[in-house]
């Protein structure tokens, strides 16, 4: 890609560091450009006047938006920052910025808007400030405290009132531990997202539900063994094959499919009879529905998990049929 290959460029990087370096002696201007880049990852679009009182900073003057240093970050149209690309955002967040203050800004960010903040925009961003994607994207994995600085944001974050009892970021942090493989603290988090969900009227459990079947496919691959698999096995698919699944955009059960074969590698020769003739009934289920999904999608069989997916699923049958 053009813009990670001009931000590989040491003279580019060099000039952007030196911009930043001297950004580091205007009041509230460090911060702003964290946040208007961190903004840029997270797919929101941002005024003004939500900056200035996410930051709670009065930069919503002409002098602001004149800067010509502020200006090589963003530009403006009216009252709306316009980043220049998500994807350079990205790239100067991890290579430009130091993490541990990225990782402080974020955190003061989501503290004043649990404060102070009120209306739609707030609460989309603090949604997508708390959404793993969107925090992967933002900090530099490379950093050898990366672990250390993503788990102190999710710790610091998740005793603010827009955390505390949200379905949606005990999911995120599940998804967080999973990435870690830590399984026993994801399984603590899925209950908390699952519990706090009940207690929404109407609330749908889609997202945490295939989150869910992976870490039980994941967790049972990793840490399982011959004589529990098949249970964990079932529990999975019947959540993947749930028909409230079974709407077009909703492709995340073919993701958790992926793991079919490397369960079917780890398991199959130990299963009894009965049990291999349950996995193979599942499989084939599971590709019924995968032809299903991409017959009836437009995009469905361009897309990379569902080819792996169905691609895994075809060997697995190919091989116990053909035995």
């Amino acid at each position: 890609n053009g813009v990670l290959r001009i931000l590989q460029s040491p003279t580019i990087v060099d000039r952007f560091r030196k911009i930043v370096s001297s950004v580091k002696k205007k009041e509230g201007y460090y911060e702003a450009i964290i946040f208007m880049l961190v903004a840029s990852v997270s797919q929101v679009r941002l005024g003004l006047d939500d900056l200035s009182s996410a930051l709670n900073s009065q930069l919503n003057t002409p002098r602001f938006r004149n800067d010509p240093i502020v200006r090589e970050f963003v530009n403006f149209e009216d009252n709306t920052i316009l980043p220049k690309s998500s994807l350079m955002s990205s790239a100067l967040l991890e290579q430009i910025f130091d993490t541990e203050i990225v990782v402080n800004t974020l955190i003061s960010i989501m503290q004043h808007l649990n404060d102070y903040g009120k209306g739609k925009v707030t609460k989309q961003i603090i949604r997508r400030l708390m959404t793993y994607t969107n925090v992967q994207n933002i900090l530099n994995d490379k950093d050898p405290n990366h672990k250390y600085n993503l788990l102190r944001y999710y710790e610091a974050i998740k005793v603010m009132p827009s955390c505390r009892q949200n379905p949606h970021f005990w999911l995120q942090y599940a998804i967080v531990m999973l990435s870690e493989r830590n399984y026993d603290q994801a399984k603590l988090y899925f209950d908390a997202a699952y519990s706090f969900g009940e207690g929404i009227p109407g609330f749908d459990t889609y997202q945490i539900d295939n989150h869910y079947a992976r870490y039980i496919l994941e967790n049972e691959i990793t840490c399982g063994s011959q004589s529990s698999c098949m249970t964990a096995f079932r529990n999975a698919h019947s959540i993947l094959l749930d028909s409230k699944h079974k709407v077009e955009v909703r492709y995340y059960p073919y993701r958790v499919a992926r793991m079919y074969y490397p369960f079917y590698e780890k398991y199959y020769k130990g299963m009894a009879v009965h049990e291999k003739k349950d996995f193979v009934n599942s499989c084939q289920a599971m590709r019924t529905r995968l032809e299903w999904y991409i017959s009836t999608s437009e995009t469905g069989g361009r897309s990379k998990d569902v080819i792996i997916a169905k691609s895994g699923i075809e060997r697995i049958l190919r091989e116990v049929l053909t035995s």
